[in-house]
């Protein structure tokens, strides 16, 4: 069966058990083998179980890994004979072993019982457990949750986009700007379809937080692929092995974009995508940009899919010797639900019955976006003062923040962790001088690991709180087969609700990231 690849596990019992038996070395995971390469690799990997939930009215019990499963990959679950009663002895699974000793037993005309039965054989053999002690296994294989993604990256790769265009603003002006002769920036957000809008103050004075690191500012669009469906806002599924996702249409988007004071390097300097968390806006990165820029790093954001307002909003910067430029700002929301008002996120979720699917697809189409300002700025590099260097920004890390910059936003992590994993092939590329927060280029090797160190830009170790001894909470943290006691949450028959999943907190505040900056050698 295809399996989310953080899931719950689902055990029942035939009567109640003492949950206090119940712990990493009486039920766990095994990792058998990546099914797309035909990869198995012996001894098999343990993996914890954690947010156990006892359930008394139904005798069942629930869990999840403790660390993110692989993709298209194989998985046994074992329950082992450590769990007990709660008259103390010591639970039995004779079915199951009716099962694994006959290989006629249940098979009820179904044939394909005797290949999962061969791979339950497989798991038990390459498992540290004596097989007698087994109770209980099951086998499932993982979905395959970037197949689509990695497909649309790919036709990303395969196309040559026009370059990034700089003329947006009224009456076909370059909107770009010294920082010095910017005054003020305003936006009227499109906030109906009548049109209506509202008047915003972005955070400009936090462009000021390192005095004199900003050189420009720049504002300019290109053109992306969109792969949703319009109003459903859904992107069609097709076959992970031989379907293709196809081009619905193509859009304009708009970035802003932010340059460091000073000497531009030979290759063009460094870039941070910055992502903004969900019912925020672009214009929120002004609260790392003089950060990034005092370390000779420059800044780019666009809008999530479904933020900053209707198409028809507009931003205005506002000149110190009294003029004014005015452009699109870019924004992707619509009237969803028909009542005429475009909210600040509306339009990243699915609409109708498929809105089950939240925004997931939202999600994946921002990836999208990134991954072809990556491709633009790979084939033409980004040139900002008309002057057709080698490149005015290459490629060097990705930032997200939520929109007051005091926490990474789950939602932006999502999509986060889908760019870097789609983007490996252009990291592997890139020609690495020095250190991207706090990993030299081989690190590259560990996509996930550089993710979450150049998101938060903080040393792992001090970034992650686990709440049990060495349960894993991100896919390169590998447990050890100590046994952890996990904790409990017990729902009585009248019970209301599930146990409380705790997270871990990922934090990423200015001040946090300045300090770690003051650590990296100037360039």
């Amino acid at each position: 069966m295809a399996s989310n690849v953080q899931g719950r596990i689902r055990v029942p019992f035939s009567g109640p058990i003492n949950p206090y038996s119940v712990n990493s070395g009486t039920i766990f995971l095994m990792r058998i083998g990546n099914v797309a390469s035909a990869e198995t690799s012996y001894p098999f990997r343990i993996i914890n179980l954690n947010q156990f939930v006892w359930h008394p009215a139904t005798n069942t019990l629930t869990a999840e890994p403790d660390e993110l499963l692989e993709q298209h990959t194989k998985y046994c679950v074992i329950v082992t004979e450590g769990i007990r009663g709660t008259d103390g002895n010591q639970i039995r699974g004779d079915d199951y072993k009716t099962f694994i000793s006959n290989p006629n037993a249940y098979r009820f005309g179904y044939a394909g019982l005797s290949g999962y039965r061969s791979d339950l054989i497989t798991a038990i053999e390459g498992s540290f457990i004596e097989p007698s002690r087994i109770v209980s296994a099951s086998v499932f294989t993982t979905m395959s949750a970037t197949a689509e993604v990695e497909k649309m990256r790919d036709q990303i790769k395969a196309g040559m986009p026009a370059a990034a265009d700089f003329a947006i603003g009224n009456g076909g002006t370059r909107a770009v700007f010294p920082r010095a002769s910017v005054q003020n920036i305003t936006v009227s957000r499109q906030i109906g379809t009548a049109p209506t809008f509202k008047p915003e103050q972005p955070p400009v004075p936090l462009l000021n937080v390192v005095p004199n690191a900003i050189g420009t500012i720049a504002f300019g669009r290109y053109n992306s692929p969109d792969y949703t469906t319009n109003p459903e806002q859904y992107i069609p599924s097709v076959f992970t092995r031989t379907g293709s996702p196809a081009v619905q249409r193509v859009n304009t988007l708009y970035f802003m974009l932010v340059l460091p004071a000073g000497t531009k390097p030979s290759g063009g300097w460094p870039v941070a995508f910055y992502g903004h968390g969900l019912g925020s806006t672009r214009e929120t990165l002004m609260g790392f940009a003089s950060i990034m820029a005092s370390r000779g790093i420059a800044t780019i954001a666009i809008s999530v899919y479904g933020h900053g307002g209707g198409p028809l909003g507009t931003l205005t910067v506002s000149r110190t010797d009294g003029s004014t430029v005015t452009m699109p700002v870019g924004g992707r929301g619509i009237d969803q639900n028909g009542d005429g008002a475009i909210g600040i996120s509306e339009g990243v979720t699915a609409y109708g019955p498929r809105n089950l699917i939240q925004f997931r697809d939202g999600a994946r189409q921002t990836v999208v976006d990134m991954m072809q300002l990556v491709r633009v700025i790979e084939t033409n590099g980004v040139d900002v003062d008309a002057i057709w260097s080698p490149t005015s920004i290459a490629i060097v890390s990705i930032i997200s923040a939520s929109p007051l910059a005091e926490c990474m936003a789950p939602s932006c992590w999502r999509w986060i962790r889908q760019f870097v994993l789609a983007c490996r092939w252009w990291a592997a590329a890139l020609p690495w001088k020095f250190p991207v927060s706090g990993c030299y280029a081989a690190s590259w090797r560990r996509p996930w690991r550089i993710a979450l160190r150049a998101c938060s830009m903080t040393p792992m170790r001090r970034l992650v709180s686990m709440r049990t001894s060495r349960c894993a909470i991100f896919p390169w943290q590998r447990p050890t087969r100590c046994r952890v006691q996990p904790t409990f949450k017990t729902i009585s028959s009248a019970g209301n609700g599930w146990a409380t999943r705790v997270k871990p907190s990922l934090t990423l505040s200015t001040c946090v990231l300045k300090r770690w900056l003051e650590c990296r050698p100037s360039r």
